[in-house]
């Protein structure tokens, strides 16, 4: 990426938490953490934590289109 003429970068996070996801599709922790568990969005685990990488969500949401 290329920000020597941008000034200050602003980088998209690679991995987004149960509740960014939420946020980013209008849905509550609790729906997203189901679909999660269930299979439906790819996540990883990192500890305890879960985490939801950004293609993962990008080819949720392009599935969610067909």
């Amino acid at each position: 990426m290329d920000t020597e003429n941008t000034g200050a970068s602003k980088q998209e996070p690679l991995l987004h938490t149960v509740e960014d996801v939420a946020r980013l599709l209008s849905l509550s922790d609790t729906k997203v953490r189901r679909m999660i568990w269930a299979g439906h969005i790819p996540s990883v685990r990192i500890g305890r934590a879960v985490r939801v990488t950004d293609e993962a969500l990008r080819e949720f949401v392009r599935g969610l289109a067909k």
